[in-house]
């Protein structure tokens, strides 16, 4: 396959070119059913840098990005939350609430920590429904534990609360969801804006 922006050659699974970065686009060429002809293909732009050497270098967006001793992910897209606000809507809604908010945490936990393939925050919340509320313990921990090792990989200085907030859960779960959401706030304001 040719690149349509430098005219360099690339592999046809490529989705950017090898030399200028730039994203390739298969086109589907279509078919008129009845006389079995393609439209006519449109002129190719001429490419604004003159020859292949004059058009600038992209490079890449890294995956991975080495940060004080720990392979860190470039950090995904997390919202911050108003602390406040969800334990108001928690307690006007009877508790309502506090099951969308559990869902958030524990899903923001993973996306953070690279972990979306382990499970999903609606079987959490489903477990956690099921075995009337032990399951939440576990759940607790471990996105605790996602939160701690997201941290880490961005190389901060971070504690494992993991224990503490699973044992605040067993007598008010509503502050150990506070502390975790605080958590994902600060990484959001230092790695998601």
């Amino acid at each position: 396959m040719i690149c349509k922006n430098c005219g360099s050659e690339i592999a046809d699974n490529a989705k950017h070119c090898t030399e200028c970065g730039a994203a390739i686009v298969v086109e589907e060429v279509k078919v008129d059913p009845f006389t079995g002809d393609t439209p006519e293909a449109p002129p190719v732009p001429e490419n604004p840098y003159g020859t292949s050497e004059e058009a600038p270098k992209v490079e890449p967006t890294p995956v991975y990005q080495q940060t004080s001793g720990y392979q860190s992910v470039v950090a995904p897209r997390i919202f911050e939350r108003n602390i406040g606000v969800a334990i108001i809507l928690s307690l006007v809604t009877c508790g309502i609430y506090t099951i969308y908010w559990q869902y958030k945490v524990f899903d923001d936990a993973r996306i953070i920590s690279g972990t979306t393939n382990e499970g999903s925050a609606g079987m959490d919340i489903l477990l956690s429904i099921i075995t009337c509320g032990i399951y939440l313990f576990y759940a607790v921990y471990k996105s605790a534990q996602r939160i701690y090792q997201a941290q880490l990989a961005q190389g901060e200085n971070a504690t494992d609360d993991s224990i503490m907030l699973t044992i605040l859960t067993v007598f008010i779960s509503i502050v150990s969801f506070a502390l975790l959401q605080s958590k994902l706030n600060e990484y959001a304001k230092k790695y998601c804006n």
